[in-house]
């Protein structure tokens, strides 16, 4: 064993463990040889046999025929051979499962709705669900069922956040009563958990310094829960730094307050562009000729800009500013919603037909009046 590299320390305490100390040590040295041939031809090196050993000492009492009958009963269920041998170096302890054990967490998990894929990623990230009992599994979900949820999200809310099972039930309900008195209803919540859960697992008390930069920008509770109702991923760590970085971008580049509120409630991805982004079509801009007041007014009041790409927006910039629009396109920056090549051929007929270009951006029916059905 010291060959292996155990110490001394790890040497003394298998020696004294329960089970070991019980067996033959002629046994005892056959079982770890045909242990240690078997994981090092699988993979495994000597420091994730060690790790199994310590973690679970009675994998050297038992014979390598039981260990690979454990370990073809995972694999009968779904689990390839990698997927099983990782398990097995992340969570040694399901080898004290045996067939019959292992057996019946699977059909416990099966009867309740869980799906077999669902089951196989909630083994890999949380194998002691293999060890819970129907009936507190079934309790588990009954408090989602009684919130409102449909079993099928209740299941997925458990197979995705299994971070409940550690939890006692009530505390799992005391998480929907302090989200209600954040200010989220219960359709809210059920709303939102169902597309995410990882809203469970922000701490109610932190929720409101998380959302610290949008709620500095005057936005009360009922407003920050309708964005977040509209864009639920905003609750991730990835996205609400995001946020942070993008608001704070905008407020480098001079957008106000009330400007940078305007472009959100007309387009919630506006949180998440990338500095470099939201630089580059300024930059646009500033080619042609836009001062930065400018620049911002015709962003703030059509924020869907954003979504142009560079090419499209320069050749709509080269177009308006052709025909004299500038100013126009500065307090009318919708019309940049507009197809440009519909507009092109609605100003050569206006300008053909000596007709007014206030009638370029009409409805569709009421061009169709002006020009008589020509184009």
């Amino acid at each position: 064993m010291l060959n292996l590299g155990y110490s001394n320390k790890e040497i003394s305490m298998l020696k004294n463990t329960y089970p070991i100390k019980k067996q033959a040590e002629s046994t005892l040295l056959y079982n770890m040889k045909n242990l240690v041939n078997y994981f090092t031809k699988n993979g495994f090196n000597n420091s994730d046999i060690i790790k199994i050993t310590i973690a679970v000492p009675n994998t050297i009492c038992i014979s390598i025929e039981d260990i690979k009958l454990r370990i073809k009963s995972l694999m009968n269920y779904g689990f390839n051979k990698i997927l099983t041998f990782e398990l097995i170096k992340n969570y040694p302890y399901i080898l004290q499962l045996n067939n019959e054990k292992i057996k019946t967490g699977i059909d416990n998990l099966l009867e309740l709705d869980f799906r077999p894929k669902t089951i196989t990623n909630l083994i890999i990230n949380y194998p002691s669900i293999l060890t819970i009992s129907y009936s507190s599994l079934k309790r588990y979900i009954k408090v989602f069922l009684d919130y409102g949820y449909s079993n099928d999200d209740a299941v997925y809310l458990l197979s995705k956040n299994y971070n409940f099972f550690d939890l006692d039930p009530k505390d799992i309900k005391s998480k929907f009563t302090n989200f209600e008195k954040l200010g989220f209803s219960n359709s809210d919540i059920i709303e939102i958990t169902s597309y995410l859960p990882d809203l469970f697992n922000i701490p109610v008390n932190d929720f409101k310094n998380r959302f610290r930069s949008i709620l500095d920008l005057d936005y009360d509770f009922t407003s920050l829960c309708n964005i977040i109702k509209k864009v639920p991923f905003i609750v991730t760590d990835t996205y609400i730094e995001k946020v942070e970085n993008s608001i704070e971008c905008f407020k480098n580049i001079g957008f106000s307050i009330d400007s940078i509120k305007s472009m959100i409630n007309n387009n919630f991805y506006v949180l998440f562009y990338e500095k470099e982004y939201l630089e580059s079509k300024i930059s646009v801009f500033k080619a042609f000729s836009f001062d930065i007041s400018e620049t911002i007014k015709i962003i703030s009041d059509c924020p869907i800009i954003f979504g142009f790409s560079e090419e499209l927006l320069k050749e709509k910039l080269d177009f308006y500013l052709g025909i004299n629009f500038k100013e126009y396109l500065i307090e009318n920056s919708k019309i940049l919603f507009f197809n440009l090549e519909v507009i092109k051929d609605r100003y050569s007929y206006l300008s053909s037909n000596n007709k007014s270009l206030d009638y370029l951006f009409l409805k569709d029916n009421e061009f169709s009046k002006i020009c008589g059905g020509d184009i």
